[in-house]
């Protein structure tokens, strides 16, 4: 499956999921397939217990350091 064909199914999706009635951007992330598949990979090779503790502690962090 090509990386735009993944993209365009996902914003399909968007048309299924519940709404919360709170207003929210529709900002396209800026993560490609690839770069999120590599962090659940390494998530899960990590011990981390949740993803939102180890993308915080893990992700941000790297991130932060590598825009300085």
């Amino acid at each position: 499956m090509s990386t735009t064909s993944t993209r365009l199914s996902f914003l399909h999706g968007e048309k299924y999921l519940i709404s919360s009635g709170i207003k929210q951007r529709n900002k396209l992330s800026c993560l490609s397939v690839s770069e999120v598949m590599t962090i659940v990979i390494v998530f899960h090779q990590s011990g981390y217990r949740d993803l939102k503790t180890y993308y915080i502690h893990f992700v941000c962090h790297y991130f932060t350091i590598r825009q300085s």
